[in-house]
């Protein structure tokens, strides 16, 4: 009989190499990515429930990001995906607690940057709308939670190296924020945001969030410096209502000159201004109505080369808003002619479904036949209507 005698280095080998395999194999099925399983209803019933960048490229890494946010980015992928997962398996309730608290630490973790719209790029990929839109209101929570420069880096880097190569409903999330970031800056952050080269989009938002906030300390200068900025060339998602915007936010209980507020706005504009001056000059005069409506069409009157007829009607309907007919004999005293006859139809419209009496005998003081007849008739109309009603 031959008896084979194995070496024991050999063995220890041997066994280190078969132990070595045997570790690998079971790494791997750790960490592999798990796929949804699909449940075969509502929004989440896809198979595929990839947690891949899906720009097709670490896109993050690429612009430089900050690696803690990149590694939350497959995290947050992860956890959603198996929120999906669950769907069907646990009771609604459950299931609303869970997408709250997910939407809170993806929010928090991914903050205001490309990271956070490369996770809604994702929950839009997989048709998550709800999920979306939890995690949106949560980012613009974080503005009245979070310290306003923890928010600014990633945002800044977000606009200023990526802004134009960002599909354009991402882009509005951008200039919310920037929008949200101007209200909520500090002066530190003021200087970054305007030192930085960014795109003008969210620059103009910034400005309007940033006027805006300092409106009720500084109205005039808020508004002086807004102004400016839209001269320049500034623009903005709602560069229409920025200035109106600055003005409603004026406190009620100083002095404002608004005389000197409406001389200094300019006539007409291009195609990205003249909205946002008309608009702007309009709610000078109404604001002007709550203080001292004949001072405010009196100035209207005197400056009517370039102020439109028309404004007399705005700061009309704000005066009376709140009275009764009988406190707005003052218009009486407008002299005859297109402000006296615009002042009329205002009161006309807004006392003939209260007072059709009234309404009547101002609109028989109007000078313009043709308006005149209008406005009866307008009168006549809505009382047939009311008459129908109630029977």
């Amino acid at each position: 009989m031959i008896i084979f005698r194995l070496n024991p280095f050999i063995i220890t080998v041997a066994l280190v190499v078969l132990i070595a395999i045997t570790g690998s194999y079971f790494l791997c099925l750790g960490t592999a990515t798990p796929h949804a399983q699909g449940d075969g209803g509502g929004d989440f019933s896809r198979s595929d429930r990839s947690i891949t960048n899906l720009s097709g490229s670490n896109q993050i890494d690429h612009h430089g990001q900050g690696q803690a946010r990149s590694v939350a980015l497959t995290e947050m992928k992860q956890k959603w995906a198996n929120f999906w997962d669950k769907k069907g398996t646990v009771d609604n309730k459950k299931l609303h607690a869970i997408k709250v608290e997910l939407s809170v630490e993806s929010a928090e973790r991914l903050l205001t940057g490309l990271e956070m719209i490369e996770l809604l790029k994702f929950l839009d990929f997989h048709e998550a709308k709800s999920e979306a839109r939890f995690v949106r209101l949560q980012v613009e929570k974080l503005f009245e939670t979070e310290e306003p420069d923890v928010l600014l880096s990633p945002l800044l880097k977000a606009i200023s190296l990526n802004f134009s190569k960002i599909d354009g409903p991402y882009q509005l999330d951008l200039m919310k924020w920037s929008y949200l970031m101007g209200k909520n800056a500090t002066l530190e952050g003021f200087e970054r945001f305007k030192d930085e080269e960014i795109d003008p989009w969210p620059l103009g938002d910034f400005m309007h969030g940033w006027a805006t906030s300092k409106a009720l300390d500084d109205p005039e200068g808020s508004f002086s410096m807004l102004v400016d900025f839209i001269e320049e060339g500034g623009k903005g998602s709602k560069q229409d209502q920025a200035l109106e915007d600055v003005i409603r936010s004026f406190p009620t209980n100083e002095e404002i000159d608004f005389d000197k507020l409406e001389s200094s706005l300019p006539i007409g504009g291009n195609a990205n201004s003249a909205k946002a001056y008309e608009n702007a000059r309009r709610a000078i005069l109404v604001e002007w109505a709550n203080k001292d409506p004949a001072d405010a069409v009196n100035h209207i009157i005197d400056n009517s080369d370039r102020i439109p007829v028309q404004m007399v009607t705005y700061v009309v309907e704000q005066a009376i808003k709140d009275m009764k007919f009988d406190g707005i004999e003052w218009v009486k005293e407008f002299p005859p002619g297109p402000h006296y006859d615009a002042a009329a139809t205002a009161v006309v419209q807004t006392l003939w479904g209260s007072h059709p009496d009234v309404a009547k005998e101002w609109a028989m003081s109007i000078g313009d036949e043709s308006l005149r007849q209008d406005q009866l008739e307008n009168i006549q109309t809505i009382q047939r209507r009311k008459s129908l009603k109630e029977k």
